[in-house]
């Protein structure tokens, strides 16, 4: 019995000194979290600590941002200090938005969402002509180099909302001052794309046009002050001769003055450099130009050597000297100077005169029996007077003595001795 007592009481005081021990070591660790500036971390101490003291944090840390949180560290993040985020040491973040850490100096006029423009690798915007083209001012020429704060200088920093598009907000400047031509005194407009593109200033792309006058041809490369004398811009007439009238003074060939030309330039010309070639329709007129003519329809002053005004059409008034040095036949007193009966625009030679139609001079028993249009010795022709084709003979050539002919022509009534009589009797030149 005594035995089982003091089993019992040792066992009992063993077990009040453990609980003792079990309270004290409670109220340590009870003391140590309490005393703990990271609160209760879910990894142990000495993924950033080592044994040397509190202060001294590994290099690198065992602690993995990356995979022990839901914000993994890119770019910038990665060089920053913990307590550049983490205001205090325990660590606890409940947002993980941009405008957490960082000041937004565009005071919401762009949004909250930062990664739009933003990257963890700097402030400097990511891609911004890209970024650009989605408001309603793409950026393109010039403007892809040109600092932001060029155009937004009249706003806060980071503000870039409710800037003008219009050009003439940043360059009025340039237009105030430009003298070739003069903006303001000229009264051009200021709406600049009309004429000028981002990529520069000059050689402005100006859609003469839209003020009446289309620059085509050769007035493409002149200057502004070779039409607007003097920066005069107000100029009231478009004709060709308020320009020109001096190149029409002084045309020669042909001569537009002297010669009662139009200074409507148009009908004949066109804005090619040089005015030529002229596209003047001589078709147009009474007389078409066909044939040899069109050959020489640029070399006016052949056919117009008296002028432009009431010029024959006749062919004889032009071509007198062709019909008088005529010798094979002789024109001279022996045909009409009515040129077309014989002959066409295209040449001279061979003529159209239709000899068939008069006398079957080609066929038939008289085909191949002369060699010229004149009688001679050897009986080579028909005409026998060169200056009148209307007379010929027919019995210089025919074997014909006036005895034979008159005994077998006894019985015909008005014959006659005489080859215009024969030729009345036999038109084709058959004996029968």
């Amino acid at each position: 019995m005594l035995r089982t007592l003091i089993l019992a009481a040792v066992l009992s005081i063993l077990a009040c000194t453990l609980h003792a021990q079990e309270v004290q070591t409670d109220t340590l660790a009870g003391r140590a979290r309490s005393t703990n500036p990271h609160g209760l971390l879910p990894f142990p101490c000495e993924s950033c600590h080592t044994t040397a003291s509190w202060n001294v944090v590994r290099s690198p840390m065992q602690f993995d941002h990356d995979r022990e949180t839901s914000f993994p560290l890119e770019g910038q993040h990665k060089a920053g200090d913990c307590t550049a985020c983490h205001s205090d040491l325990r660590f606890k973040m409940s947002r993980t938005e941009c405008n957490q850490c960082h000041k937004d100096v565009h005071r919401g006029q762009l949004g909250q969402q930062c990664g739009t423009c933003h990257t963890s690798a700097g402030w400097k915007p990511r891609d911004p002509i890209a970024r650009h083209a989605a408001t309603r001012f793409p950026l393109t020429g010039k403007h892809t180099t040109t600092d932001c704060r060029s155009c937004h200088a009249s706003q806060q920093e980071g503000e870039f909302a409710g800037v003008s598009t219009e050009c003439v907000t940043c360059h009025v400047n340039i237009y105030q001052r430009t003298s070739n031509p003069p903006h303001v005194s000229a009264g051009l407009g200021t709406d600049c794309m009309s004429c000028h593109t981002t990529g520069s200033w000059t050689p402005a792309i100006a859609n003469h046009g839209l003020f009446g006058f289309t620059l085509d041809g050769a007035h493409k490369s002149v200057t502004c002050t070779d039409c607007h004398i003097g920066n005069n811009y107000a100029l009231a007439s478009s004709t060709c001769v308020a320009c020109h009238q001096a190149a029409y003074d002084q045309s020669s060939n042909p001569p537009h003055a002297s010669g009662g030309f139009p200074v409507t330039c148009e009908q004949c010309h066109t804005t090619r450099p040089g005015w030529r070639p002229a596209r003047f329709d001589h078709n147009a007129t009474s007389f078409a130009l066909t044939g040899a003519h069109k050959s020489i329809e640029n070399q006016c002053n052949k056919c117009h050597e008296s002028g432009f005004q009431n010029t024959p059409t006749d062919c004889y008034d032009c071509h007198s000297k062709d019909y008088t040095a005529a010798v094979d036949p002789p024109h001279v007193n022996a045909f009409p100077t009515t040129c077309t009966d014989c002959h066409g625009t295209s040449s001279w030679v061979p003529s159209t005169f239709d000899h068939q139609s008069s006398f079957p001079i080609y066929s038939g028993s008289h085909k191949g029996k002369w060699t010229g249009c004149m009688t001679s010795g050897d009986g080579s022709g028909c005409h026998n007077l060169p200056s009148d084709f209307k007379e010929f003979s027919c019995i210089h050539c025919h074997d014909h003595s006036q005895s034979r002919m008159d005994h077998k022509h006894d019985e015909r009534e008005d014959y006659v001795y005489e080859s215009h009589a024969c030729f009345e009797c036999h038109p084709t030149g058959k004996g029968d």
